[in-house]
């Protein structure tokens, strides 16, 4: 039975993070992505004057089966 992580990944392609949250289908998982997605570009807004600042533009989240 296939698992499914949620991978936040750069604009190259690189995986800079994995989330804990571990998916048995894949819709689900995708749903949760996109949640990710949303709160990631809300977060950066409110931090786009911040050091800690990574432009939504060059980072997604994305499901990843196993």
């Amino acid at each position: 039975m296939s698992k499914y992580y949620i991978d936040l990944i750069d604009s190259e392609g690189n995986v800079i993070d994995t989330d804990d949250e571990v998916f048995d289908n894949e819709a689900d998982a995708e749903d949760y992505a996109d949640e990710c997605n949303n709160a990631f570009a809300e977060g950066a807004e409110i931090l786009e004057d911040d050091d800690d600042y990574m432009d939504p533009d060059e980072y997604e989240y994305v499901v990843r089966e196993e």
